[in-house]
């Protein structure tokens, strides 16, 4: 792995870290001295967006670090690249998906000649990675998807609902869930984490979004009320908070780390539900009960503020999450000085 920085003024890129996966750039670097304006990153390559609306490419070349077999489609008139661990697809201004790195892992055009035709046809609007899979929405409401079967890539089981009506599309690492204009949610990949539909419940109950962490989906329906579906440890199960979730007020907004998530109500109480370890808020009870405005989240932590500029954090690593001595549980945020 390696990382990057922008310089925003003149939006020169500077890259180091391991040489094959992104650390060297030496080859492209006449590309990076101006004009970048996104990166995006693979496990072990990157792209960057230019202004231009060209995309370049360096790092480990399986992976995507090499686009020369589709340098003609990305020299201009791309407007967003995506990534997932091991391949890339990037859109045009004129709707259509140019992909490349691993070819087991969408790096190349899906199996189906009528799907692949559909990326090229200048109706795509957005793209949507797993870590293994893409799918891509068209214009007419239609979800597309490629890449390694087993995590996303197949959705040929659920392919008549994804015809049309089709109004976002979610991912977590290994499954997607799509939310139709009517409130109704389709899923498919790996059903362990989430493929599976939301188990001994209705996909069609008026939800209005979807969230994820790593392993599991959250949804929320019309009236407020949540559901979930997943890894049961990793957040996928909310029986021992579903009481608290569906009563006494609706649910305005989820917030996910990796392995948890953390829902506000509109009297300012936060649930949190997961893996105990990163979802643990036993030590601040009082504090997340009412009057919480919004709720923030790193891979391994969450952290919520209050109506009077008070932050109040959970979960574990890096230490800063946990309480800091003497059993504070809170800090106060301030602005800063003129």
């Amino acid at each position: 792995m390696a990382l990057f920085q922008r310089a925003a003024a003149s939006g020169k890129l500077v890259v180091w870290g391991y040489d094959y996966y992104g650390g060297d750039a030496s080859e492209v670097a006449s590309e990076l001295t101006d004009g970048i304006e996104d990166v995006a990153s693979g496990y072990y390559a990157f792209a960057a967006l230019k202004t231009s609306g060209k995309v370049v490419t360096w790092g480990y070349s399986y992976y995507g670090g090499d686009s020369s077999e589709v340098a003609d489609e990305l020299s201009s008139g791309i407007v967003a690249v995506y990534a997932n661990l091991y391949a890339f697809a990037a859109l045009s201004d004129g709707g259509d998906v140019t992909v490349w790195g691993s070819s087991s892992y969408g790096g190349s055009a899906p199996d189906s000649a009528a799907d692949a035709a559909e990326l090229s046809s200048g109706k795509i609007v957005s793209i949507h990675a797993a870590n293994y899979a893409f799918a891509a929405l068209t214009d007419g409401g239609k979800c597309i998807t490629w890449g390694y079967s087993y995590y996303g890539g197949d959705s040929s089981e659920v392919s008549n609902e994804l015809e049309s009506n089709i109004a976002a599309v979610y991912s977590n690492r290994y499954a997607m869930a799509a939310l139709t204009t009517s409130g109704d949610i389709i899923t498919w990949g790996y059903s362990y984490y989430g493929g599976d539909g939301i188990a001994g419940q209705n996909n069609k109950t008026n939800y209005t979004a979807i969230y994820s962490n790593g392993y599991s989906f959250a949804a929320v329906t019309n009236d407020g009320k949540v559901a979930a579906w997943g890894s049961s440890s990793y957040g996928g199960d909310i029986s021992e908070v579903q009481s608290e979730l569906n009563s006494g007020g609706a649910v305005v907004s989820i917030t996910s780390n990796n392995y948890a998530y953390a829902a506000l109500k509109d009297g300012g109480k936060v649930i949190s539900w997961g893996y105990s370890y990163f979802d643990d808020t036993s030590h601040i009870t009082d504090e997340i009960a009412s009057e919480i405005t919004a709720v923030y989240s790193t891979y391994y932590a969450f952290a919520a503020v209050s109506s009077a500029g008070k932050v109040v954090t959970w979960g574990a690593w890096p230490q800063a999450c946990r309480r800091p001595a003497a059993g504070w549980a809170s800090l106060s945020l301030r602005k800063a000085s003129p």
